[in-house]
């Protein structure tokens, strides 16, 4: 039977090309699945945020890679998502990391986004307030995850100044781990 469709004879023109050129069917079982690559880039002060990035490199699937910000990165291009985090001291994100987000603005932008950060402020709107200010507004708007997961404070590595502030404004004398491992499991859930 012949299929003529506007004059051309379309049945024998599928016979041809599933024929020579195939389906593209046949080594459907010998293709590799498709792993997504994810880079976490981070700073921290005293290890919060490092042992954060530990807890949620543990929890995405895929291949993942963690960098320190103010180390050698790997090249941006390489990855599919980027997670972005650091911790908040004065009501600021680091510098370094502030500063990576602008020199690689427009990589980042082209990008799956997450972005983090671990804050100890006692107010949780002020947190969220921490949260908005550590990241530019674009960033925030195509981010497909955003969080805060926390902090932790021992009191033997902070200098004198940030022990005072840990006194009277967080109202803690004694080494603290608050970070809050639902919130990391449910920021990696949004990438798997």
């Amino acid at each position: 039977m012949l299929l003529f469709v506007n004059g051309h004879l379309i049945w024998n023109y599928f016979v041809f090309a599933g024929h020579f050129c195939g389906t593209g069917m046949e080594n459907a079982s010998k293709r590799r699945p498709v792993v997504m690559k994810t880079l976490i880039v981070y700073e921290t002060k005293h290890g919060t945020v490092e042992h954060a990035v530990a807890l949620l490199a543990g929890k995405l699937h895929g291949e993942t890679r963690t960098a320190r910000v103010s180390d050698t990165l790997p090249k941006l291009s390489k990855f599919d998502t980027v997670i972005i985090g650091g911790s908040i001291y004065f009501g600021e994100i680091q510098k370094t990391l502030a500063m990576f987000m602008v020199k690689n603005r427009e990589e980042l932008l082209g990008k799956r986004l997450g972005l983090f950060i671990c804050g100890a402020h006692p107010d949780p709107a002020e947190r969220e307030k921490e949260l908005e200010n550590a990241f530019p507004k674009e960033f925030r708007d195509r981010a497909e995850a955003q969080a805060i997961f926390g902090y932790q404070i021992h009191f033997q590595e902070l200098n004198p100044l940030e022990r005072s502030i840990a006194k009277s404004i967080l109202r803690q004398k004694v080494d603290k781990v608050g970070l809050n491992e639902e919130a990391i499991e449910a920021f990696a859930a949004k990438f798997n």
